[in-house]
């Protein structure tokens, strides 16, 4: 089933596992957490919601706060943090670190983290999952 990520199709509880492929990172904050709502609520008890995207730890760095002020074009800021943008990266920079884990932990799922990751030369692609 298919469905848009803030309104799926279905009842409370209807599904064993949910899955987001490459899609969070074209949504605004305020629909990514009303996605991470609504999975939750389709899932049993014990369900996996499973998010495969640009992101995760090594995608941006951390920037100390000593040395990047500025809001030139490599800044970028989310929940209060700056982060150096790799070239390239300035669309997706809002799965930085534990943004997807942080997500899914905010939204009531239990278990959230980060299983892995593959680097590309088009960036890195995270495997956050969690339980519901």
């Amino acid at each position: 089933m298919q469905g848009y990520a803030d309104r799926l199709p279905a009842d409370d509880g209807a599904f064993d596992h949910v899955v987001s492929a490459l899609a969070l990172h074209h949504l605004p904050d305020e629909q990514r957490t009303a996605f991470a709502r609504e999975a939750r609520r389709v899932l049993r008890p014990g369900g996996t919601v499973t998010i495969v995207d640009f992101g995760g730890h090594g995608y941006l760095t951390e920037a100390g706060h000593e040395h990047n002020h500025g809001h030139g074009p490599h800044h970028g800021h989310h929940h209060g943090r700056r982060w150096r943008r790799k070239a390239g990266h300035e669309k997706t920079a809002n799965n930085a670190g534990d943004v997807l884990v942080e997500l899914l932990s905010g939204a009531g799922f239990a278990d959230a983290g980060e299983l892995g990751h593959i680097d590309r030369s088009f960036g890195r692609v995270s495997i956050v999952q969690a339980r519901a």
